[in-house]
């Protein structure tokens, strides 16, 4: 076994076993003059060297740091086993857990004293349980379970986590000892389920001049080749008139060592027209993407955060009709760049979300100015939008929460419609029609109170009602002379949500808009519902 030498001039640490210190104590130790016993009346020596035997782990400098402080005249049998216990705590710091220290028998005359490392090795290690995942890959993702291999549990704690972010697959790993002395065997006990998802959804977030109800459905299959690619499809259309609107989207995921790769296309189509004054608007687009995602390290489980890098390509049609009369066309194509970094952190007192974004349009990549001029007047293919969200739900006595979101978005010049924040609907200001307004820069806030679960129903069934106040303002860059600003919105109203074994769920908003606009009259309330099922 190697061996390892420290002396009273280096500096030194390692992980924790109770061993007890055979001496055997030469007379001239023996015969100190009995005028200086210790208060225990242990023996003293002197240690000016730690002979280490077996480590293959620690640094030099990490196990000088450990004993250093041990070295010296006049030392006891105490001195020694705290140098052991330093050095395990050392090992155990490096999440080497497995690892046994030891104080042979020995003479310490000459101011030696030789401890030994016996590092656990890994034995046989199984996978069970697997019926949709392939035992091969299991394996693969948890590097640190390798036979024949001393294991870092830190770094094994790290990589369970990292495996069991795939939501159909929870892993959970068995030692016990081995059938070698010294080793250990691992079980890496599987329960899965199979990877194939889908859900339906019908709801009433129509945007103005189009028929209320929208369908929109998803499937999506998470374990291509066995190598957890994923495949998804998604559509949503107007089922009471289906050439209004139309959506089909389709996406592919590649999980790589540390990111996770998505491509993506968007294909929407739509003859319905939306009026702004006295135009109307229709239009179709395609959007061809690209995302790259990291989850971040993270030192609580209790927080996790990522880093996105993406970039689109983006080509809109659009014409625009005077009057009811042949117009203006007006397409546009650009790519923009775009970073986001997501948080989500949980604690005792409730759930905390945060997002910030970039989006970077650069010139030369699409169309040129006079197409983004015509598209809207002072919008240049060269922009920065920055984007952000926070949001926190607060619990409080009795099972009651309290939800509090506020979204902002700027911009540096006048943008184009695609890229303007947008207020109205259901996920923004309620009681409004979706995207009833719109503006190059803008914020948007909301309070919810929740309420406890509503008792009435079976244990499966999670009832609970809320309260809700949503308001929101957008502003414009350059506005044309005689051009109305973007309404400012504000609701208020109250709703409950419906669940059931995680299978179907039913959300029900009734509101009342407290500003009125040119499309939706104040206090005029609006029932809002989205119904769902999935799988």
């Amino acid at each position: 076994m190697p061996r390892q030498h420290f002396t009273s001039h280096m500096i030194p640490v390692l992980r924790r076993a109770t061993f007890a210190l055979l001496l055997v104590a030469y007379g001239s130790a023996a015969a100190q003059p009995a005028q200086d016993p210790t208060p225990s009346n242990e023996t003293r020596f002197d240690v000016w060297e730690y002979r280490i035997e077996g480590n293959t782990l620690l640094s030099t400098i990490e196990i000088e740091r450990a004993v250093y402080p041990f070295l010296g005249p006049g030392r006891t049998e105490s001195d020694v086993n705290a140098a052991v216990g330093a050095l395990d705590k050392a090992y155990q710091g490096r999440g080497y857990r497995n690892v046994v220290l030891g104080i042979p028998e020995q003479q310490v005359d000459t101011g030696i004293v030789r401890l030994s490392v016996t590092e656990g090795k890994i034995g046989r290690i199984r996978v069970t349980g697997a019926r949709y995942f392939s035992q091969e890959r299991i394996l693969a993702e948890v590097p640190s379970l390798a036979p024949d291999k001393t294991p870092d549990f830190k770094q094994l704690q790290a990589e369970i986590t990292a495996v069991n972010q795939q939501p159909d697959r929870r892993i959970t790993p068995v030692l016990r000892a081995g059938q070698l002395p010294g080793t250990t065997d691992v079980d890496l006990t599987v329960d899965d389920r199979i990877p194939l998802h889908g859900a339906l959804e019908l709801n009433n977030r129509r945007s103005l001049n189009t028929t209320p109800l929208r369908l929109s459905g998803s499937l999506r299959y998470d374990n291509l080749f066995q190598r957890e690619h994923s495949l998804g499809l998604q559509f949503q259309m107007t089922p009471q008139a289906t050439d209004e609107v139309r959506v089909l989207s389709a996406s592919y995921t590649i999980p790589l060592a540390s990111w996770n790769l998505t491509g993506y296309a968007i294909s929407s189509r739509s003859n319905i027209g939306t009026a702004i004054g006295g135009t109307t608007v229709i239009g179709d687009g395609t959007i061809l993407g690209v995302r790259a995602s990291r989850r971040l390290p993270s030192e609580r489980a209790s927080l996790s955060h990522t880093l996105t890098l993406g970039f689109d390509y983006k080509d809109f049609g659009e014409n625009l009709l005077v009057n009811q009369q042949a117009g203006l066309q007006t397409p546009i194509t650009y790519a923009p760049l775009s970073v986001s970094y997501n948080l989500f952190s949980e604690d005792k007192s409730g759930v905390t979300q945060a997002s910030a974004g970039l989006i970077l349009a650069l010139r030369g990549i699409g169309d040129d100015q006079t197409a983004f001029d015509r598209r809207r007047f002072g919008a240049n293919p060269n922009f920065i939008i920055v984007k952000s969200e926070l949001q926190r739900v607060q619990n409080l006595p009795n099972g009651f929460a309290l939800m509090g979101r506020l979204e902002v978005q700027a911009a540096d010049q006048p943008v184009i419609s695609n890229e303007q924040f947008f207020l109205g609907g259901l996920d923004s200001v309620r009681g409004y029609f979706e995207v009833e307004s719109l503006g190059d820069y803008g914020g948007r806030t909301s309070l919810e109170l929740r309420t406890p679960r509503i008792t009435l129903l079976p244990k499966d069934f999670d009832m609970r009602a809320h309260g809700f106040f949503d308001a929101g303002a957008a502003g414009l860059h350059q506005a044309l002379p005689g051009q109305l600003s973007p309404p400012s919105l504000a609701s208020t109203g109250f709703g409950f949500r419906l669940r059931y074994a995680q299978l179907v769920s039913l959300n029900t908003d009734v509101a009342w808009p407290i500003r009125s606009t040119p499309n939706t009259s104040a206090w005029s309330p609006r029932v809002l519902f989205s119904a769902s099922v999935q799988f």
